[in-house]
């Protein structure tokens, strides 16, 4: 018989990692923003890699709309460009 607990849980445990995976790029975004920021500029492109090493292989669709949702909750402007490309600014932060 399936034990439908079991399911769930595997599901859940599947959904928790993909989240992770997810943060780790968000956080290559985030060292990018970062690094662009220090040279003066107030935007950049992130594209968001098909692969990233170490990682298992994840929708970059799926991720990039993640991390869009992510960045414009931290209060920056982003542009999404469908699968996997970000415009981001922070220009008004510069007030």
């Amino acid at each position: 018989m399936l034990d439908l607990k079991l399911l769930k849980q595997f599901q859940e445990k599947k959904k928790k990692l993909k989240k992770n995976n997810y943060k780790k790029v968000l956080k290559t975004c985030h060292k990018k923003i970062m690094l662009v920021s220090k040279t003066g500029a107030s935007n950049c492109w992130f594209i968001v890699p098909e692969l990233t090493f170490g990682l298992p292989l994840y929708d970059i669709e799926e991720c990039s709309k993640y991390i869009n949702k992510k960045l414009k909750k931290n209060g920056l402007n982003v542009d999404y460009y469908k699968p996997n490309v970000l415009f981001i600014s922070w220009n008004n932060l510069a007030n």
